[in-house]
């Protein structure tokens, strides 16, 4: 951003081979409820030094900076982000309290307790759509003008918000 004073909300910049988001060090920009994640260079660069900065009160264990950002990976459909989080997903165990049919407590769903993993495909290949695990779900901006047509949080990126659902 050069001499211009930008407002950016709700947007995914993640794994660009270069700045995720570059300032001029002097215009006000106004950055909010975005994820960053794995730009090779770097995230930021010249931009407000809180920007990306992780903040001790973190919510809902999410990774944001004091604009709400989020810096974490976004985890698209079919990333090798996706498969750790369903394998992490399958081999949570539960809680045979809350089993009613302790039967099928002990059922083995796949051989050597372990789900398949997808094969991640290239960056750049598939179509970007978010995980059912990406952080980004219902992370967007809270304001009034952001939510959803049924009034829900929207989620950053594309997929998000009213402009998406109207259409």
């Amino acid at each position: 951003m050069e001499k211009s004073n930008p407002q950016i909300f709700n947007n995914i910049i993640a794994f660009n081979s270069n700045v995720g988001l570059m300032c001029d060090g002097r215009s006000k920009i106004v950055f909010k409820y975005n994820c960053v994640f794995g730009n090779i260079d770097r995230n930021f660069l010249e931009c407000d030094p809180e920007l990306g900065k992780i903040t001790r009160a973190v919510k809902n264990k999410d990774s944001t900076d004091t604009h709400g950002n989020l810096i974490a990976d976004p985890i698209f459909i079919g990333s090798e982000a996706e498969a750790r989080a369903i394998e992490v997903d399958i081999l949570l165990q539960t809680d045979s309290s809350k089993v009613r049919n302790k039967k099928i407590l002990h059922i083995p769903t796949l051989p050597f307790g372990r789900p398949p993993l997808k094969t991640p495909t290239a960056i750049g290949s598939e179509t970007r759509q978010l995980s059912k695990y990406s952080p980004c779900i219902n992370a967007g901006d809270p304001g009034l003008a952001f939510k959803n047509v049924d009034g829900s949080r929207n989620t950053i990126g594309p997929s998000g918000g009213q402009d998406f659902l109207s259409k």
